[in-house]
Formats: structure tokens, sequence, C-alpha cells
């Protein structure tokens, strides 16, 4: 006994010395402050919008111009229920799903021109990642990691940020996001209610809100499975009734019941595989930075997970479920991008820890804020004083001028021209409506006739010809199509009547 206790203070001071020896583990970093978290969001919002405003901001396509074309006819007749723009379409039903989001365009064109329509689109993108850039910092991603996310989003998403009503349904994803995963360790609780505003405002602005109520219906589903296994009953059925409400958003537009016909009609189009952005992915020139993008998310959860981190299961359900439409249809890459970005930014956060985020010093921020608040208005300075050629540069303005001038000396010619070039001239020439064949809009056409319209473009198949009958005057854009282009020029039956400016117009003889 007494040796024992003579022993033990000796123990005790050698247990002591090792324990002052041991290196003491570094504490966690410190959140980041509302202002660090503001700064990230307003420096990266003010990126973007100067990237896209610079770029596609300048840029009309077919989605703007019949974007236009229905806020229009919205404003001046009301809600449409029967298509009255084209003549493939004549007397059937259209239902203007994306009736709010036209709307804006419209007023936007009356007030600013073309300039205020792709500064909105602009606008809109900036939001959506300005957006998401405050969830990663506020989510305890370091700034490098969210840095690379965003960045690596971003060149998936300048692909396909041509000004349409799309654009709109951005930044009510990102708000989506922002309310489904939030902030870790905290309960979302009554936040959760949100959701349902968000996407009653998305049903009425453009068709993906599909995905978004997806989206959504899953991050619930894994936190309900999560309250049932601590058996917490009340939050699971919380959980499992939001998810039902967000499916009742559907209806919650001027077209209500008549929406779930709608959804059917468009997803089980078979012309849509006639259309790119409804391809699969593939391993394609512009499709590189998706699967880039997406095996090095993949990389790098597994690599995180490899290291003991533990992914969140909200963050990595959206994840998964984007990667799996992305791959199914090009349209789902962009919307991919962004919302793998919390789950790809807290991959590389787990891979390498930062030490919290260091502010530069105050010199060096104000540089920084003044080039970017610069950038934005240099390029808003340079949309505003975009000439109306810039627009439209990518239709041929020649065969649009051409083509309507003969449709005015001859009131019952119809114009049969490519999807872009007939949304144009519906815009541009309000009184040929009921007289051009087809436009943006596929969802108003009967599938067998919009085949047809697809085979006549394409040049496919020994009938490619048939979707003419009916028409006397074709409008193309060469440039859009060229082989079609080659082909007209020596179509038997058809007196080629404008050749120039990258447009071609033949008349049936």
């Amino acid at each position: 006994m007494h040796e024992r206790a003579a022993t033990s203070p000796q123990l005790g001071l050698r247990v002591k010395s090792l324990a002052v020896d041991l290196p003491q583990p570094e504490p966690p970093p410190a959140a980041p402050s509302l202002r660090d978290q503001l700064a990230w969001g307003l420096a990266t919002a003010a990126l973007v919008f100067t990237t896209v405003a610079f770029s596609w901001g300048r840029i009309f396509y077919s989605d703007t111009w019949i974007s236009l074309t229905s806020g229009r006819f919205i404003a001046e007749h009301g809600l449409p229920r029967v298509d009255t723009l084209s003549a493939a379409g004549h007397a059937r039903a259209w239902v203007d799903q994306q009736w709010l989001a036209h709307t804006v365009f419209y007023r936007l064109w009356q007030a600013g021109g073309n300039a205020a329509v792709g500064a909105a689109s602009a606008l809109a993108f900036s939001l959506a990642f300005g957006i998401l850039a405050t969830l990663l910092i506020r989510r305890g991603a370091a700034p490098l990691a969210a840095a690379a996310a965003l960045g690596a989003a971003l060149v998936q998403c300048l692909l396909f940020a041509e000004t349409r009503a799309q654009s709109f349904a951005y930044p009510l994803f990102a708000v989506l996001l922002w309310v489904l995963l939030g902030e870790r360790g905290r309960p979302a609780g009554r936040r959760t209610l949100l959701v349902l505003p968000v996407l009653v405002l998305w049903a009425n602005v453009h068709g993906s809100v599909l995905l978004g109520i997806a989206v959504c219906v899953a991050c619930l589903a894994v936190r309900a499975l999560g309250s049932v296994r601590a058996r917490a009953w009340r939050p699971a059925a919380a959980d499992a009734g939001v998810s039902l409400l967000a499916f009742a958003t559907l209806f919650a537009t001027p077209y209500g019941t008549a929406m779930p016909a709608y959804y059917a009609r468009v997803l089980g189009d078979p012309a849509l595989r006639t259309i790119a952005e409804w391809q699969p992915a593939s391993f394609a020139p512009l499709q590189l930075p998706f699967v880039l993008l997406l095996l090095g998310t993949l990389g790098a959860v597994c690599f995180a997970r490899g290291r003991g981190a533990r992914i969140p299961a909200d963050a990595l359900v959206v994840g998964v479920l984007l990667g799996a439409l992305a791959t199914h249809a090009v349209r789902y890459q962009t919307w991919f991008a962004l919302g793998v970005a919390p789950l790809l930014a807290l991959a590389l956060t787990h891979i390498r820890p930062g030490r919290g985020m260091q502010r530069p010093p105050r010199p060096i921020l104000a540089a920084a804020g003044g080039l970017l608040l610069a950038g934005v208005v240099l390029s808003g300075a340079i949309l505003a004083r975009t000439p109306e050629a810039m627009f439209t540069r990518f239709v041929s303005q020649p065969a649009v001028r051409t083509s309507a001038a003969y449709a005015a000396a001859h009131p019952h010619a119809r114009i049969l021209a490519d999807d872009v070039t007939g949304s144009e001239l519906l815009w541009q020439y309000p009184a040929l409506a009921g007289r051009v064949g087809y436009d943006a809009r596929t969802e108003v056409y009967r599938p067998g006739d919009f085949m047809r319209f697809a085979r006549f473009l394409t040049v496919s198949g020994p009938s490619w010809t048939a979707a003419t009958r009916g028409y006397g005057v074709v409008a193309v854009t060469c440039s859009l199509h060229p082989n079609l282009c080659s082909q007209l020029r020596h179509l038997a039956g058809w007196r080629v009547l404008a050749d120039a400016g990258g447009g071609l117009v033949a008349v049936r003889t």
C-alpha cells in the first residue's frame, strides 16, 4: 500500500507532462459574419452579371422572340386559351404556362427596349449565383472551395444562358435550395413552408417548376426518413404535408386543372427527341464541361468520404437527382450545375479544410469592389448602347424582310420558316399572325405535324418536303440550316426569291 502511494504522484506528474507536450487541436474556424456572407454574394452576383450582360444579354434567340410575342398578346388580349399566332397550331389549345415571364419581358421591352430585356435575364442569373454564394459560405464551405464550385457552375451555365423565360426560374431555384438546405445542424422548422410561395411563383414563370417540386420532395423525404428513425413523428408528418402541398402548387396558375394534362403532353411528346436540348448527354465538345463537372463532383465526394467526411444527405440527394436528369436530357445540365454547387463546395472543403475566412486588407477589398462595380456599370452601358442588329444577328434579316414583304403583297400566302426565323417574324410583323407555320412553342402542335417539320429542317427521309404542303413561301436562316438551304436552291416547284445576307427565301412556282 505504501509503495503504491509513493509511486502515484510520480505517475501523475508523468501524465501531466505528457498532456502538456501533446499538441493541442486547433479551434474550429469561426463562422463567417453576415457581412462576409453578403460580400461574397454581392461580389459573385456582380461578376456573373457583367459576364452574362456582355455576352448572352445581347443575343436574342427563338425563345426570346416568342416570349416577347406572347407578352404582347397577353397585354392586348389577355391570357391565351387558343392559338392564333401560328398556322400549324391554329385553333389548338394554347396553355401559356410561362405567362408571367412573358408579360414581364414585354413590359420591360416597352420601358427600355431590347437592352432592358437582356439586362433582366442577366440580372436573374446574377441573383441566382449571388444567393448560392451566400448559401455556400453560410453552410461552412471554404472560400476557395466555394469559388471553385461556383466557377465550374458558371462555365456550364454560360453554354445555355440565352435570354428566355427560364432565366427567371434560376433565382427561384437558388432560394429553394436556401430554404431546403438551410444551415448545418439547425432544424428548418417553419422555414420549410417558404418553399410553397417560391413554387407558386415558379409555376407561373416556367415549366421547370416540376424539377423544383422533385428537388423539394426528395429533400423532404430524406429529412422525414431521419425523423422516423428518431421516432419524431410530428416533424415527419409535417414534411409529408409540405410535400403534398408542393405538388398542389402545379394548380396555382390561371389555367388551374388544365396544368397536369399540359405537362403530360409536353413531356410525352415524341417530337422532343428532334430538339437538341432534349437529347441525352454525350461526349460532344459542348457537353465536356458537364462531363468534367459530373466526374469531378463524384470524385471529390468519394475522396472526402474516404477521408471520413460526413457529406450532408440533403446536398447529396439533390446532386444525385439532378445528375440523373442531366444525363437524361441536355437541358437539365444547367440545373445540375447550380444544384450540385453546395455538394461540390462542401466536398472540396472536407478534402482541404480551410482555416476560416481571412479578410484581405482594406485597400485590396476596396480595389476589388471598385473593379466589380466598374464591370457592372461598363457592361450595363455597353448593353444599353447595343444596336438592334446585334440582338438579331442570329436570324437572317434579309430573309425576314423579304418573306414579310412577299406575304404582304400576297395576302393568302403562308410562310414556312424555321423555328428561329418564324418566331422573329411573328414579333417583328404582328399582321402575320396565323400565317407563319411554326415558332418555338412546340407544345401547341400535333406531334405528327412537328415531326414532319423537323424532317424538313434536317432534310431527313425521302418525304422531307411534306411539311411544305399548304405554304407558298419558305424562309430559312442558312447559318442555322445550311443543308436545307442547299437543297432549296435546286428544289423542283420552287423559285428562289432571295439568297443573300445569310438567308434564303423561296416561293412556290
